[in-house]
């Protein structure tokens, strides 16, 4: 069985003495749910088709049970596990076999089962869990770059040895997803960049350009799944300033790639950057 961590508690695959072992993990490796709102014929057999459906949220089931060498350590881990995820905020529920790591950020849908009576220290239990997006996801990527930049070019007057000089840097990151699944990835920007910048993505030809002021200490986020862009938090909302906005050619497809160029609008100060932090999703 695999290894899980759900908030703050770990639940092994194999049975420890003091902690938790998971007997059953259900709804984790099945397809998520399909949702099609298909409407009935009213004078005809079936029903009417759809362009497309959609996939529901996923939910998880964990049973397993606790073994330990006294009452009161039993007594503890079941309250412990009583009162996960008691302030009602999600939190990731991360999954640990031999493919590696995958998460999902879960809410609490059914309240952790405990047996009412220890005779000892042992008891079972069972808990479920709601991912409203139901992608899983691996570990976080984060390529980056600067500014493009030129070469030296050929040396002139010619000296031998040629002296061919070095190359520039183009001022762009490639983003492959290796997952099974759609992923889109939060793009941050570095200042200064007095007129702001423009981010190409090569293969589909969408851009977003901002233009207003990103000071050298401050980051402009840009969140491909939103569509919105803000500067330092997420309060700061600047979507305002976007004056091109093509967001669905940044979304990486399922085991395919994007390539981003990085170009700054106006005069520039500091070293600025572009980093592009995504999860391949399953």
């Amino acid at each position: 069985m695999p290894t899980i961590t759900f908030a703050g508690l770990t639940f092994r695959g194999d049975m420890t003495v003091g902690g938790y072992a998971v007997a059953r993990l259900m709804g984790w490796y099945d397809g998520a749910p399909a949702r099609a709102d298909l409407r009935d014929r009213p004078t005809a057999d079936g029903s009417f088709g759809v362009n497309r459906y959609y996939r529901d949220a996923r939910v998880i089931s964990v049973e397993g049970d606790w073994v330990g060498s006294t009452m009161t350590e039993a007594y503890t881990a079941r309250e412990t596990l009583a009162s996960v995820q008691a302030t009602g905020i999600p939190s990731p529920f991360i999954v640990e076999d031999e493919l590696g790591i995958r998460s999902a950020t879960v809410l609490l849908h059914k309240s952790p089962v405990v047996d009412d009576v220890l005779t000892t220290p042992f008891f079972n239990w069972s808990f479920d869990v709601v991912a409203p997006d139901p992608r899983k996801y691996g570990l976080e990527v984060a390529p980056f770059t600067g500014l493009p930049t030129a070469g030296t070019g050929y040396v002139w007057p010619a000296v031998w040895p040629a002296d061919w000089g070095s190359g520039g840097d183009p001022g762009r990151v490639t983003l492959t997803n290796a997952g099974t699944a759609e992923t889109s990835p939060v793009l941050e920007v570095i200042g200064g960049l007095g007129g702001g910048a423009e981010l190409v993505e090569i293969t589909t030809g969408s851009y977003l350009r901002l233009e207003r002021d990103i000071p050298a200490t401050s980051t402009a986020y840009f969140n491909v799944r939103t569509g919105r862009a803000y500067l330092d938090a997420p309060a700061n909302d600047i979507s305002s300033f976007l004056t091109r906005r093509d967001w669905a050619g940044f979304r990486i497809p399922a085991g395919g790639s994007r390539v981003i160029q990085f170009n700054g609008l106006g005069a520039v100060t500091g070293t600025p950057r572009l980093t592009a932090r995504f999860q391949p999703a399953y």
